[in-house]
């Protein structure tokens, strides 16, 4: 987090909120609910595959290729279902204008489409460029050439024989028009998710009874 703004930690602290409530909350429970223990825990171990095999990363591009594909592919139907108890949270007459504005991620295998609504819903941009693959590169000054004598000031103004060196992704950025996020907009997609919670397990409570009441 140190090259972040107060706006870049925002922006992240929102995306991760809600990406990991997604993958690691509603989703484990959806295929809980629906083809029992067994397949949630092998979901949650496809997804520790897909942390630490990072597809962002040059690494494991290939490597990481199928557990990145094939949890995008399992993500699809619920994350649609948790955007649109998002949409339907927000002020009744954006409900339409947000879906069309959004209907173009609905068919992508991965989460823009939340996103996007999210963004909408809290009225904050989202997205954006994002930080990857963090070296730390030690060089020695040997010649005084010109490459020695360009390097050794810029070493003298960072006042750090360190140099660092980052490659930037550039991320689909959501709600272009919008602000940039704040520290208060943090708490405000906790409400949201906290809302989206309660909606699922009413939901949830709702069929089970139904299911119960049935047998």
């Amino acid at each position: 987090t140190e090259p972040l703004s107060s706006m870049g930690i925002a922006k992240a602290n929102i995306e991760v909120l809600l990406l990991k409530s997604l993958q690691q909350f509603y989703l484990p429970i959806f295929i809980y609910f629906l083809f029992g223990p067994l397949l949630a825990f092998a979901f949650r171990l496809l997804l520790e595959m897909r942390y630490a095999w990072n597809v962002k990363l040059p690494l494991y591009v290939q490597f990481g290729a199928f557990s990145y594909q094939l949890s995008n592919i399992i993500t699809w139907l619920p994350s649609r279902l948790l955007a649109l108890i998002c949409l339907l949270s927000s002020a009744p007459n954006r409900w339409l204008i947000y879906f069309r504005l959004s209907k173009e991620h609905f068919w992508q295998l991965n989460n823009d489409y939340f996103l996007q609504l999210l963004s909408f819903s809290l009225g904050t941009k989202l997205g954006g460029v994002a930080l990857y693959d963090e070296k730390q590169t030690l060089k020695q000054l040997t010649l005084p050439d010109s490459e020695g004598i360009t390097l050794a000031n810029q070493l003298i103004m960072k006042n750090n024989i360190e140099s660092t060196t980052q490659r930037k992704l550039r991320k689909k950025q959501f709600n272009d028009k919008a602000r940039q996020p704040d520290i208060h907009d943090i708490f405000h997609a906790i409400k949201k998710i906290n809302l989206m919670t309660t909606v699922c397990l009413v939901i949830l409570v709702l069929v089970g009874n139904t299911a119960f009441i049935s047998i």
